[in-house]
């Protein structure tokens, strides 16, 4: 399943299937806004 990654439906599943990824990218995206904010 994991042989042909460049076919498209890969990257999808991982995004999708991973909704703890997207959080934790925004999580330390947001702390460094409110921190700049707040400064």
């Amino acid at each position: 399943m994991s042989v042909r990654p460049s076919r498209g439906p890969a990257p999808r599943p991982p995004v999708q299937s991973a909704p703890g990824l997207a959080p934790a990218a925004e999580a330390p995206a947001r702390l460094r806004v409110g921190i700049v904010g707040a400064g």
